[in-house]
């Protein structure tokens, strides 16, 4: 009895660490940095008037670098540490940077900029991502002393929340419209019918995203005339409108700077098929609901707040569907 109990505590213990390693995430890693920054500070007799400048290095892959810079601020400012912070520095760096490939100096020149506008040690921070896997480096130097006071990589999970933080393009709703061909049609004299959507969807996860699509076939159709002696008719005009939920996971990002909610993706749809069809020698007009269920492939391709995807789709009744999508996103 006390063997298992034992075995049930380090069981537990063992799913806690694992929990909170699987949960390392952006402020995990700000708050570590931060706790670093705070150390080489109190290692400082005059604390009152020790200041920091933090400069966070830009990146091919994260756009938004300014906002680490701010976060790291905003951790140290509620801790009352100095952080030098003027426009004038920020302006005169960027003039630097222009020209680092000219001067090969560009770290150094960052220190005597930080230097002339009063801080004691600078904070070079960098933000990556690799396998899936951010980090967040810091190097504290010195500045009267020339010495690296401290370094450290924080490593964390990816997450929407990091991907907006970051600027990689996320915008988690998506509205739009599109034209496709399937085979909703039950005119022999036509192999396709032609349909046009709507569709809503919002990212819930980094791979995953609900909404529902609405297709509409034969709305501007008419079937051809049937021959029969003297008389004639219209052989079923059919309307097919189909409401469907969605749920979409996104398979694959080639192209890194997009960010969340593009590239290759899958649909699982379900809903209703509602089939209306009417005769002009019967004047009557029947509607029935089909149950719909299929699968669709489709690439998203953004452009800035626009998107289009083609798509093609399976399952029952419609049999088949390709199309187009167009839309934005916010």
């Amino acid at each position: 009895m006390k063997k298992t109990f034992f075995l049930v505590i380090q069981f537990l213990f063992a799913g806690m660490i694992l929990f909170a390693a699987e949960n390392k995430n952006i402020e995990y890693a700000l708050d570590a940095a931060s706790k670093d920054i705070i150390e080489v500070y109190k290692q400082n007799e005059n604390k009152e008037n020790y200041s920091f400048y933090i400069h966070v290095y830009k990146s091919l892959t994260i756009n938004k670098t300014s906002e680490i810079k701010k976060r790291l601020e905003a951790y140290l400012a509620k801790k009352n540490i100095n952080v030098v912070e003027r426009e004038e520095a920020e302006l005169e760096i960027i003039e630097q940077e222009h020209n680092r490939q000219q001067s090969g100096r560009f770290e150094s020149n960052i220190v005597n900029v930080a230097n002339k506008y009063g801080a004691n040690a600078v904070v070079f921070v960098t933000i990556g991502k690799n396998n899936n896997i951010y980090n967040l480096g810091i190097r504290i130097v010195d500045i009267d002393k020339g010495i690296l006071k401290a370094g450290e990589i924080y490593e964390f999970k990816p997450s929407v929340k990091i991907e907006e933080l970051l600027g990689k393009a996320y915008r988690p709703v998506s509205l739009g419209v599109g034209a496709e061909i399937n085979l909703n049609s039950q005119d022999s004299n036509e192999l396709f019918s032609y349909a046009g959507s709507i569709s809503f969807d919002y990212i819930v996860f980094k791979r995953l995203s609900l909404g529902f699509k609405i297709h509409a076939s034969n709305l501007l159709y008419k079937a051809k005339p049937v021959i029969y002696g003297n008389n004639y008719t219209i052989k079923n005009d059919l309307i097919v409108v189909e409401p469907l939920g969605m749920l979409r996971f996104y398979l694959a990002t080639p192209i890194p700077k997009v960010g969340t909610g593009t590239g290759l993706f899958l649909d699982f749809m379900g809903g209703v098929s509602i089939v209306s069809s009417n005769s002009e020698t019967t004047s009557n007009s029947n509607i029935n609901a089909i149950p719909n269920v299929g699968v669709g492939l489709g690439f998203r391709l953004p452009l800035g707040w626009f998107y289009f995807e083609p798509e093609i789709r399976g399952g029952y009744p419609f049999m088949f569907g390709a199309g187009l999508n167009l839309g934005f996103r916010f």
